[in-house]
């Protein structure tokens, strides 16, 4: 997937995973170049659409940044 994806992504652009087993690091080595990352780490009680989750950063998305912002869709 990342394969498919990493010509098109910008420095704008903030890549959200939810990829179970996967360090940081091998995400971002994929893209071939840095991104953005924010990891969401659901719990199990997400898949009947309740509970909560983790979310972490990569550090080139918090110097950029200074903080994050999420919203419920």
């Amino acid at each position: 997937m990342i394969d498919e994806i990493k010509n098109s992504v910008s420095d704008n652009t903030v890549i959200v995973s939810i990829v179970a087993g996967q360090a940081i690091e091998t995400i971002e080595k994929a893209f071939e170049h840095n991104i953005k990352l924010v990891r969401v780490m659901p719990n199990t009680p997400a898949l009947v659409g309740e509970g909560n989750g983790g979310i972490d950063t990569e550090q080139q998305c918090y110097k950029r940044r200074n903080r994050c912002s999420c919203k419920r869709v």
